[in-house]
């Protein structure tokens, strides 16, 4: 997984989230390339994030709220039809809608509904699939 932007609150900086074996094989099958920082100053900002990340349990943190949010979601979805299913762990989760749980047909519109509504109560929430 790769992940940049806010990881360096304004500072240019990016990260690759692997397994060791997979790394390695950069090594002899290719090259991983980034348009991110170099830089010593990335190279603290970085530093900087990794302590936070451990001293505010940050990881642990986004997995009981993630839990508990999927929980709420998964409740959610015995109650309406229109979900799907609810996919991730974490704070990365996705809720899928679908107007038939059988086939599944894409809740295109009302997915696009929901994340406008979300959006007019400060919720950012975009669509990343026609569910």
């Amino acid at each position: 997984m790769t992940v940049a932007k806010a990881m360096g609150d304004g500072q240019p900086l990016g990260a690759v989230i692997t397994r060791r074996e997979r790394a390695e094989t950069y090594r002899s099958q290719g090259y991983f390339f980034s348009s991110a920082d170099g830089s010593p100053v990335g190279s603290v900002v970085g530093l900087a994030v990794l302590d936070a990340l451990r001293d505010e349990t940050l990881q642990t943190n986004a997995r009981d709220v993630g839990g508990h949010l999927k929980d709420r979601l998964q409740r959610l979805a015995h109650r309406h039809e229109l979900i799907g299913a609810v996919h991730g762990s974490g704070l990365c989760l996705g809720v899928e809608f679908v107007r038939d749980r059988t086939t599944p047909e894409p809740a295109t519109e009302e997915t696009a509904a929901i994340c406008e509504r979300l959006r007019e109560l400060d919720v950012i929430m975009p669509p990343t699939s026609d569910r």
